[in-house]
């Protein structure tokens, strides 16, 4: 689920990109576990930054040491 969806209500706005008429056709038209199945095959895009975590030279070692150690 896109960031910020926390209702219902947010994923038939998305869905809908705000049309009050792809809305209204949702909400008459469409079943509620078929909207929740376009929800999560919707794409989302995510930055790479999101994704990777950096660490440092230091902090790698430190991390190998704890696993290897404990």
């Amino acid at each position: 689920m896109p960031v910020g969806m926390h209702s219902p209500w947010g994923m038939l706005m998305e869905l809908s990109g705000g049309d009050p008429t792809k809305l209204e056709y949702l909400l008459e038209k469409v079943s509620w576990p078929n909207i929740q199945l376009m929800m999560a095959d919707k794409v989302q895009m995510v930055k790479r930054s999101e994704i990777v975590v950096k660490v440092s030279k230091d902090e790698l070692k430190k991390r190998r040491e704890k696993f290897n150690n404990g």
